[in-house]
């Protein structure tokens, strides 16, 4: 966490009131985290990005490794976000038990991303044919928080399973405000994944290096907002190496104009 946390504090995060505290803790492991899902979307952020590195290029380099015969090595780096620089203001309160003495009542300006920032970086199903998600549909939950732990945990399992993306994503739309019918949801997705544990990424030693892509979009999907909700899927041979479920910032005229932005997407990710 030292180490960790003196990468923060070179790097200019905003965060320089934590570091004697936090270096004289004796915590062995833990990492500074913002608390995303406090922010409102539409209000305090709209695109939702990756924490972490562009899996597009760990997949590509993992295609291009198994085909290749290559030998495979792991790193990992004191801190992920070393260049994820902010271009809104945003505040963080003091992380509790480490809170400055002499400024209790002060807030954290911040540089540069945190893990859980919704503003993070730029690097993006199973549901009911029968059932369309909104905001306000069903009794909000009393606590959140296992809908937030579990919608979290289907984030990264997005990484490896491309059949969960448009549903994670929709998910995700609630965070903030999580209803009964979106737990429900939830635990349509959980059943899902049992059932389908061998369903995944497989990359073959016998592949091409030819990239190809397809894209679709959904025009008007959104009965909150009525915006319009587009997906890509890019390959490299035969192994899918990115893919991506978003709603539009902006609200289409036609099904046709929301089929070009789609298509102007994916030939930005190739």
């Amino acid at each position: 966490m030292t180490e960790e946390f003196d990468a923060l504090v070179k790097r200019n995060m905003g965060v320089g009131s934590f570091a004697s505290l936090l270096q004289h803790s004796g915590m062995c492991k833990a990492r500074l985290v913002a608390k995303g899902f406090h922010q409102r979307s539409g209000i305090d952020y709209h695109d939702t990005f990756s924490p972490v590195i562009q899996l597009a290029t760990i997949r590509l380099v993992l295609s291009i490794t198994v085909t290749s015969g290559w030998p495979l090595r792991q790193l990992d780096v004191n801190n992920a976000f070393l260049q994820g620089r902010l271009h809104d203001d945003v505040y963080m309160v003091q992380s509790p038990g480490f809170v400055d003495q002499d400024q209790p009542s002060h807030v954290c300006k911040l540089h540069k991303a945190l893990y859980g920032l919704k503003q993070a970086p730029r690097l993006a199903t199973p549901m009911s044919s029968t059932t369309s998600l909104v905001l306000h549909s069903g009794s909000p939950l009393d606590d959140p928080t296992e809908y937030r732990n579990v919608v979290g945990s289907l984030q990264y399992l997005n990484f490896t399973r491309p059949d969960i993306a448009f549903t994670v994503n929709k998910l995700s739309q609630f965070m903030h405000r999580p209803t009964t019918d979106h737990w429900q949801a939830v635990k349509r997705v959980l059943r899902y994944l049992v059932g389908s544990p061998s369903l995944g990424i497989f990359m073959s030693l016998e592949n091409s290096f030819a990239l190809h892509a397809f894209s679709d979009a959904n025009w008007g999907g959104n009965r909150d907002e009525f915006t319009s909700t587009s997906a890509h899927a890019v390959y490299l041979g035969n192994h899918p190496i990115s893919w991506s479920s978003k709603k539009e910032r902006t609200t289409a005229r036609s099904s046709t104009e929301v089929e070009y932005k789609s298509v102007a997407s994916t030939a930005a990710e190739l």
